[in-house]
């Protein structure tokens, strides 16, 4: 019967399991595939249009940025920002600022931008020696992506890809990648369940076992949850980096100073969590009573901790991630709370005959 259980929820998340990973390869294609169009895409060329003394009396004059789009697709520049500087060594100092933040189309072929640059001081020529510096940002499919060209030699370089922080592909990966853990953690947690449910069926004087008798089902829960918060951070940058190579931000953040302390300093948390869990489900497997103590307290901290935020995350913004988070946190207390009602609710092993007889009585009788 137990086997016919394990089968009923085994076999469905395995086809759940393959599917999600099926979508998983399909967007890190399409992600491959809307990253070499984007990365074929060059800024190409710069020239003045007007910029005359009449002009730039008025406070601005104006220029051409010519893209070359060598692909058959059509590519969004969503914003293009661009900066004229008067060359003086390390005292550079600009001279005009232009930007447009609409959507613009690229399509195959040259496509040139007509940009008015607004004057930072009054001038009646450009100065020179002189060079530009200009950010643009190109989305195609689910890849938004920054760069940054400048003029300071007589060939235009360009630096780049960067992140924008919008790019939606990792997000859906990383949403897949947690459904497909949730599936895992909800069918062991079935099986768990149904397991308790038919001990408690053909024992009722005894209620279910004692808790040696799950050694090996606390031990896995534990194992599972130290494994889990021990390979979380490592996939996580796997997913970013190989699965759908997000480039990095132009201005990094939060690995360095006082945010590199802290982001250190939570890793290392995580991981000493880990090997306590881990610890904790050896000892649960050797059956020692100080292991079966520290997983009661540990998982009753756990289960009211990740009930209170699984909830919180399930009542806010409708997000799919926040979503897949929030169904595996709460599948993670539902395993603490098997924990709990195991160690708390079952009988200590005893060598006690009269405890032995008076339970052997009670058996007979039925």
């Amino acid at each position: 019967m137990r086997r016919t259980f394990a089968l009923i929820v085994i076999v469905p998340m395995i086809f759940i399991s393959v599917y999600l990973i099926f979508q998983i390869s399909n967007i890190a294609a399409y992600n491959n595939f809307s990253r070499n169009i984007v990365l074929r895409i060059h800024l190409v060329d710069i020239e003045l249009v007007d910029a005359s003394s009449t002009t730039l009396q008025k406070g601005y004059f104006t220029s051409l940025f010519t893209f070359e789009n060598p692909t058959d697709q059509t590519v969004n520049m969503t914003s293009l920002v661009a900066s004229y500087y008067q060359a003086n060594g390390p005292l550079s100092s600009r001279i005009a600022l232009g930007s447009i933040v609409q959507s613009m189309k690229l399509g195959q072929g040259n496509t040139s931008v007509v940009l008015r640059m607004n004057l930072d001081t009054n001038a009646s020529m450009l100065p020179k020696p002189s060079y530009w510096t200009v950010n643009y940002r190109l989305k195609f499919g689910s890849v938004h992506y920054s760069f940054t060209s400048s003029t300071s030699t007589s060939v235009i370089e360009i630096t780049g890809p960067f992140s924008t922080g919008e790019d939606q592909a990792f997000t859906q990966v990383a949403t897949y990648t947690l459904l497909v853990v949730d599936a895992w953690a909800i069918g062991l947690d079935v099986t768990a369940v149904l397991k308790l449910l038919q001990e408690r069926k053909i024992d009722r004087a005894t209620r279910v076992p004692t808790e040696n008798d799950h050694s090996k089902m606390l031990a896995t829960i534990y194992a599972l949850q130290g494994i889990g918060l021990f390979v979380f951070w490592p996939i996580a940058i796997y997913l970013r980096d190989s699965v759908v190579s997000e480039p990095p931000s132009e201005f990094p953040y939060g690995f360095h100073g006082a945010g590199g302390i802290a982001a250190s300093f939570l890793i290392g948390t995580v991981f000493i969590i880990s090997l306590i869990f881990l610890g904790t489900a050896l000892g649960l497997l050797l059956r020692r009573p100080a292991a079966r103590g520290v997983a009661l307290l540990f998982s009753s901290v756990i289960v009211v901790a990740e009930l209170y935020f699984g909830f919180s995350f399930l009542t806010g913004a409708a997000v799919a991630q926040n979503l897949a988070l929030a169904m595996l946190i709460l599948a993670t207390a539902i395993a603490n709370l098997i924990v709990v009602y195991v160690l708390f609710w079952t009988r200590a092993p005893s060598s006690s005959p009269v405890l032995k007889q008076s339970v052997d009585t009670m058996s007979s009788s039925r």
